[in-house]
């Protein structure tokens, strides 16, 4: 019986034994929260900037979608990466003393700045960056602080830094247009080939909706299920990204030509999304074009994109349509 007690005494002990190291382990006596970085919900956010000293990238929080520099709609998949991110980024350590100074110089020179916004208040800010003096963490530190950490995303094998992209495009949904019928206010189809054929539906304050010829400039009611079940049409128009070396030929050979169309959306909160699509010669074959695909050119953006004419067709009407 006291063999027996004896055995359970020493257990005990050792029992307290880890626990008390485990907790020396896991808190320690370094002055830093593991979670210091990561949020608690990202749901508050409504905005989230990306900048160095010569340029930035602002995604917004719109309604329930995202927006990236105020123009294009973001993927949502980029999106949910980022903002699991910003829930799961964990200290890993601090910054070896030896490595400091060096790494505080190259943090001041090249980090990215990220700052993390609800409704205008700032909740998260700090500097980013991998370096080479640190293998296989990124590095972060509170804006203003001399004090870097290494940090680690739990649950992923993947890199903040890998996130943290500052080419739109690459935020960017892969959508000429992308608007619930109720989003729309005007929308304007142009054939400069073909005046007649263009048209404006213009939806009123007590939603009542007509259309003007383009010509003629007048007015004339129209039927909303017609509409309705037109605008359904503009919910998703894909398009595809071209190499980036081939993106400037291109553009230069239609940059200042006519387009075969002009396409303009007009929000409920007065915002134009504008395309012009450009028919596509066919090698050897003088007044020859594709027929499936178009050149579309963005509004006031000189990385033009391709569009299959399937997928571009349900919104080219014309104005004897409706």
């Amino acid at each position: 019986m006291k063999k027996n007690i004896s055995y359970i005494i020493l257990i005990l002990i050792l029992l307290i034994v880890a626990i008390v190291l485990f907790m020396k382990d896991h808190n320690g006596t370094l002055p830093f929260d593991y979670k210091e970085f990561s949020l608690n919900d990202t749901s508050i956010i409504t905005s989230i900037r990306i900048h160095t000293n010569k340029t930035s990238l602002i995604l917004d929080r719109q309604d329930r979608s995202w927006v990236v520099n105020q123009k294009y709609h973001a993927n949502q998949h980029a999106i949910n990466k980022l903002l699991g991110a910003f829930l799961h980024m964990e200290i890993n350590s601090p910054v070896p003393q030896k490595l400091k100074k060096d790494i505080i110089n190259q943090m001041n020179d090249s980090s990215l700045i990220v700052e993390i916004v609800s409704n205008g208040v700032i909740l998260k800010k700090y500097d980013v960056m991998d370096s080479p003096l640190i293998a296989g963490g990124t590095l972060v530190r509170k804006a203003g602080r001399d004090d870097p950490y290494v940090i680690q995303l739990t649950g992923d094998g993947i890199r903040l830094s890998s996130l943290l992209v500052m080419n739109p495009y690459v935020w960017r949904e892969r959508t000429v247009f992308h608007y619930q019928p109720g989003e729309i206010k005007v929308v304007e189809v142009e054939y400069p080939y073909n005046t007649a054929s263009s048209f404006v539906l213009n939806v009123t304050n007590n939603r009542k909706i007509f259309k003007q010829s383009i010509v003629k400039k007048q007015l004339t009611k129209v039927s909303d299920e017609k509409v309705f079940q037109y605008f359904l049409n503009f919910q998703s128009v894909p398009f595809h990204w071209m190499m980036p070396e081939r993106a400037k030929s291109v553009y230069d050979s239609i940059n200042g030509h006519t387009p075969f169309c002009v396409i303009s959306v007009t929000n409920l909160k007065n915002q134009v999304n504008e395309i012009k699509g450009y028919r596509i010669p066919l090698a050897g074959k003088p007044g020859a074009f594709n027929s499936d695909k178009l050149f579309v050119k963005f509004h006031e953006d000189s990385i033009p994109v391709i569009v299959k004419f399937i997928d571009l067709d349900p919104i080219l009407k014309e104005y004897s349509d409706f």
